[in-house]
C-alpha cells in the first residue's frame, strides 16, 4: 500500500502540534507540582493514607516518564 500526500501532511501537522504543545506541558507541569507541594505541606497526615493520593503519585511519575521519553521519540 503506498501513502498519499495527504498522509505526510497529517503526519507533520501532528509533529507540529505536539512540538507546541510540548512547552504548555512543561509549563502546566511544573505549576501542578510546584501547588501540589503547597498543598501536601498543609495536609500532609492527611494524604498520607488516602488511597487515592497514593495512586496518584504512583501514577505520575509514570506519565511523565513516559511523555519524556516514548512519546517525545515518536513526534522526532
Amino acid at each position: 500500500m503506498q501513502a498519499s500526500k495527504s498522509d505526510f501532511a497529517l503526519v507533520e501537522l501532528t509533529r507540529l502540534i505536539g512540538r507546541d504543545l510540548s512547552r504548555a506541558l512543561i509549563g502546566n507541569l511544573t505549576v501542578m507540582v510546584l501547588t501540589g507541594i503547597a498543598l501536601l505541606s498543609e495536609e500532609a497526615g492527611k494524604c498520607q493514607y488516602s488511597l487515592a493520593f497514593r495512586r496518584t503519585m504512583a501514577l505520575l511519575p509514570t506519565a511523565v516518564l513516559f511523555y519524556f521519553t516514548l512519546r517525545r521519540r515518536a513526534l522526532l
